[in-house]
């Protein structure tokens, strides 16, 4: 039915099949040559447990609209684990926008787990949360930044490099005119310069 000639029959077959075990493959192969089940695809892969290479899969279908394909896209990453988010998230050519909408969920519901059971790999959402708060700063929202700072889990498992941390904590407190907290942190001098450097279109540098 997913050949079938009608384009009514194929999106019929594609959703009735969309949530059963081992359709995912047919379903993307038939969304390859019909956009028009591109939804279809979209709910087999959120159904199958969806990883980076499932999402890769999909970001390569065409889809009948490009609001489209990023509502789809936006499905499937809500799906994923940090691990497999950070891989998305972090390739060369992502906007920051795009990251804030992928990751802002991680600082959401504590640790940033998801509805579906998975045990989050601490290193994964430690970097994931972090790639937020810088995106954030490039968005020039530096008060989100530190709600992304604060949500970093605390386990030393999470190998983080500290003066990545405190430079852009720093960098986000100084930009929102908390200078009395930032210099509690000891930061060193580059880090003053960009945040204050950041900041300088700021009402309160110009006061």
């Amino acid at each position: 039915l997913l050949r079938s000639e009608s384009p009514a029959v194929r999106a019929a077959a594609a959703d009735a099949l969309a949530e059963s075990p081992g359709a995912l493959d047919a379903i993307v192969d038939a969304a390859g040559r019909d956009p028009g089940l591109f939804g279809a695809a979209v709910k087999a892969t959120v159904a199958s447990q969806p990883t980076a290479a499932s999402y890769r899969v999909v970001e390569r279908l065409s889809a009948p609209s490009e609001e489209a394909k990023k509502a789809g896209l936006m499905q499937i990453a809500a799906e994923l684990t940090a691990a497999d988010l950070l891989q998305i998230a972090s390739r060369k050519g992502t906007t920051p926008e795009l990251r804030e909408a992928m990751l802002g969920r991680l600082t959401e519901h504590g640790a940033g787990l998801r509805h579906t059971p998975h045990i989050e790999d601490p290193a994964a959402l430690s970097a994931a949360i972090m790639l937020l708060a810088e995106s954030r700063l490039d968005l020039r929202r530096p008060d989100l930044a530190l709600v992304a700072l604060d949500a970093l889990p605390t386990t030393p498992a999470t190998a983080l490099d500290p003066e990545r941390v405190r430079h852009t904590r720093v960098v986000a407190l100084l930009w929102s005119n908390r200078i009395t907290q930032a210099a509690e942190l000891d930061a060193p001098a580059d880090a003053w310069l960009d945040g204050l450097e950041r900041a300088v279109d700021e009402p309160h540098a110009r006061a």
